[in-house]
């Protein structure tokens, strides 16, 4: 059996820069890991209870590296996987630019926002929404707006100067009603450019605003992962390398991606829907996870599910019971104080993944609350980027 370490971090309380760019030269690699990792198997069905396919990516062999103050139990490395049907080339997709000899892809990504799918998103058709950023900062010189009204998801591109051949998504959190697009989105894509991650903030669209239509934000998810994946070649990371990364409700978002990577949840409408939209690794910050009563994010349960779900709905929406050994390795973050959302949500998490064979980390911090992403964190929880990277390091993710 493989051992479980819960890792809590205690520091020196220290106050985080507000922006990003300031916090970054700051950050310490101060890891605590706990790790144990996967072999793979089938996983996934739809949320109205249509079978997907098998999730066929694989995860390679591994090692332990020691790490002063770090538990560490890896069966096999899980993170840098070949990915099955991953493709770097053929057709352009979502508005993409195509140039050079035949069949030569170029890098579709730039400064302006890059739409999900050509037209109307599967799901969107007759919703009539009014897209708003609203912005809550009283420091004209920080953004931190709020994000409704989607009816057309895209993502927004963060390159870097450095990258190293890793890529991620990023679901902000909301609690499905609105998405925190700055605080923990484009933040959180300039803290991943800083260890050489290519990122990518999804414009989801937010089931509290499409009634019966709680899959259109795990569509929109799977879409992203699949362009990402599509397009590694020509843009320069590697298809086994790209990982999801969310936040309170968006860590839901990201843990449902994770477990249920081939849900049928939008015909598909091109070659790239025949794509892995497996992630190869996830981070959780305070994650929503369970549907349990016990447990649920009653804001979130409901925008997602609406108010009397199913019991095949509420189980499909539960990530902790759709983990299995092909769910890709995860590090959790979760204040112990967290009064919105339920720390033992990441418990639960901790525990299916533990139980499945797959690789994990969780740190329950003394300090924090929910909602902190990166520019509200001191104390111990303002650890957790640089713990996130060491982890990202040892599980050679990234170099």
């Amino acid at each position: 059996m493989l051992a479980s370490t819960i890792v809590q971090v205690r520091t020196n309380e220290r106050r985080t820069a507000l922006l990003v760019p300031l916090l970054v030269a700051a950050l310490a690699c101060t890891p605590g890991t706990t790790s144990s990792t996967p072999g793979d198997a089938a996983a996934g069905n739809g949320l109205t209870g249509a079978n997907g396919g098998a999730d066929t990516s694989s995860g390679g062999a591994g090692a332990t590296g020691g790490v002063p103050g770090v538990t560490t139990s890896l069966a096999g490395q899980g993170g840098v996987a070949s990915t099955a049907g991953a493709s770097t080339a053929g057709a352009s997709a979502g508005g993409a630019n195509t140039s050079g000899s035949a069949g030569q892809v170029a890098c579709p990504f730039g400064e302006d926002e890059y739409f999900l799918w050509p037209g109307t998103a599967p799901g969107s058709e007759g919703v009539t929404l009014s897209e708003t950023y609203e912005e809550r900062s009283d420091d004209p010189r920080v953004k931190n707006r709020s994000l409704s009204g989607v009816s057309r998801p895209s993502v927004f591109a963060y390159l870097g100067d450095k990258p190293n051949g890793a890529a991620a998504i990023i679901a902000p959190g909301g609690g499905y009603t609105h998405s925190a697009f700055d605080k923990e989105g484009v933040d959180i894509a300039l803290w991943l450019n800083s260890i050489g991650v290519s990122a990518f903030v999804l414009k989801y669209r937010l089931p509290g605003e499409f009634p019966g239509k709680g899959h259109v934000a795990l569509a929109d998810a799977q879409r992203a992962l699949r362009i990402v994946r599509k397009f590694a070649g020509a843009c320069g990371w590697e298809a086994a390398r790209i990982g999801a990364v969310g936040f309170s409700a968006g860590g839901h978002l990201v843990s449902q991606l994770e477990t249920r990577p081939t849900a049928k949840t939008a015909p598909a409408v091109d070659e790239i829907d025949a794509l892995d939209a497996r992630p190869n690794f996830g981070i959780l910050m305070y994650p929503v996870i369970s549907m349990d009563p016990a447990i649920a994010h009653a804001g979130s349960k409901s925008a997602l599910l609406g108010v009397n779900p199913s019991a095949l709905d509420v189980m499909l929406a539960s990530s902790e019971l759709q983990v299995t050994g092909s769910t890709p390795p995860t590090f959790i973050g979760v204040p112990k104080a967290d009064t919105a959302v339920k720390p033992e949500n990441s418990v639960r998490f901790d525990t299916a993944l533990q139980t499945a064979g797959v690789a994990h980390e969780l740190h329950q911090y003394t300090d924090g609350s929910h909602g902190v992403a990166i520019r509200g964190a001191t104390g111990d929880i303002a650890q957790w980027p640089a713990q996130a990277a060491a982890w990202l390091k040892q599980m050679q993710l990234t170099q």
